[in-house]
């Protein structure tokens, strides 16, 4: 959905999400707005912080987005499964030196 900038000059999009048991829409503001057109059509993402009010789903500037799973990325398990070409990982880091 396209990003709203209102009057005050707060930004605001919408975007839907699902999981199993249904679907909603979850309204990001301000930087978290602006921050969306990163995301891919079936990227699973982690909500953090969020607020539920009046049936809404808001996610503001103390909220966090994390994508947790990136369409069209593979784990490194399934690495073996090819033989050799470019390809999309995603994994955690877990030592930095």
């Amino acid at each position: 959905l396209p990003l709203t900038i209102f009057p005050s000059g707060t930004k605001r999009r919408s975007i839907e999400i699902e999981d199993d048991s249904g679907r909603a829409i979850v309204n990001l503001w301000g930087r978290r707005a602006e921050e969306s057109n990163k995301f891919l059509i079936g990227d699973v993402l982690r909500l953090e912080n969020v607020m539920f009010r009046n049936g809404r789903i808001e996610l503001g500037y103390t909220g966090r987005i994390i994508i947790k799973e990136r369409v069209g990325f593979i784990s490194l398990d399934e690495l073996s499964k090819i033989n050799s070409g470019k390809v999309n990982i995603v994994a955690e880091v877990v030592q930095k030196n």
